[in-house]
């Protein structure tokens, strides 16, 4: 099924301007021989995997909705379990221009009966998946199909809730593995150095070993807590010379360094399970040109920083060791 009626209606009255609509999602589960498994369709336009979703008409009730999508796109009989999640996408901008921002109502849902097949070909394919052994796909369809499968009690609000034990979606669990891979590079260039050795500034610019991980945990922490909203968990004092701030560490001991550098790692990575890595967040430091930019965009420049200051870090333990 295209575009609804009411929507191309709509367009002809307000053009591209953001449109707010109503959504539903309908995570399909039914036993398998080897567990649980799940309906999930594979997007004609995109060939992304998700579980099936479309718009609510007018007059329509959410859960008509959900189940009639699964009828339409999957060829799928279902019934509803329970709303298992209600929030709010983000803004969307088509490539016509248009753009569109959703209410999205996610269901868990019993499978009845029907052989998964495309219908109406929004999908190019309609097939079950064990839980255990889900495609790649983005971030929003990977929580809505973990919040249906693991939530539970009341229906959850806003944010995809935490999920105790869930796999996080394979984007960003790159992006935690990626991260720790990094953090563990730079870590290294310490390794078997005395804490003199640790402060001598042989650079131009006068950084230090210790300087260099306490400059990488600090733009950790600073890119992915305030920008979203986050407590960063961590004073911040007056710096007199820059006349800004500075992370408050107790002394440029070794052990002070560390402690620093992994309540950063925890704070990262507890924003990158969190939230979708669509979330947009505003950056106060940077140019005001960029604009709010995506937490996927702000994971790929901390990773790109914090790898040039590994080789720099690589540097200075070369240029240590020589002096010996």
């Amino acid at each position: 099924m295209g575009t609804p009626d009411f929507i191309l209606e709509l367009r002809r009255r307000v053009g591209t301007a953001p449109l707010w609509l109503s959504g539903a999602t309908a995570v399909v589960v039914r036993p398998g021989p080897a567990g649980d498994e799940v309906l999930l369709v594979q997007r004609s336009d995109t060939g992304e995997w998700a579980p099936v979703s479309g718009i609510v008409d007018p007059g329509e009730h959410p859960h008509e909705a959900a189940l009639r999508e699964v009828l339409e796109e999957a060829g799928v009989s279902a019934a509803i379990d329970r709303l298992v999640w209600l929030t709010v996408t983000e803004q969307i901008t088509y490539a016509n221009g248009d753009q569109t921002q959703y209410i999205d109502h996610v269901f868990r849902c019993r499978y009845l009966d029907g052989d998964p097949a495309p219908i109406d070909g929004e999908a190019a394919q309609a097939r079950f998946f064990a839980v255990h052994d889900l495609p790649p796909m983005p971030a929003i369809n990977a929580e809505r199909v973990a919040v249906a499968l693991e939530h539970e009690g009341d229906v959850a609000l806003g944010h995809a809730p935490r999920i105790a034990g869930a796999a996080l979606p394979d984007a960003k669990q790159a992006i935690i593995d990626q991260l720790r891979s990094v953090r563990s590079e730079l870590l290294a260039t310490l390794d078997g150095l005395g804490e003199s050795e640790l402060r001598q500034p042989l650079t131009s610019n006068g950084r230090t070993l210790l300087g260099l991980v306490t400059s990488c945990a600090g733009l950790e922490l600073s890119l992915l807590t305030a920008p979203f909203g986050v407590d960063p968990g961590w004073e911040i004092t007056a710096d007199g010379e820059t006349g800004g701030g500075r992370w408050a560490i107790p002394s440029p001991s070794l052990s002070s360094v560390l402690a620093f550098h992994h309540h950063a790692a925890a704070m990262a990575e507890r924003t990158i399970a969190a939230l979708p890595l669509t979330t947009r967040g505003h950056v106060e430091s940077w140019p005001a040109t960029r604009g709010q930019v995506s937490l996927h965009e702000i994971c790929l420049h901390l990773l790109t920083e914090t790898a040039r200051q590994v080789g720099q870090a690589d540097s200075i333990r070369e240029a240590i060791k020589d002096r010996r």
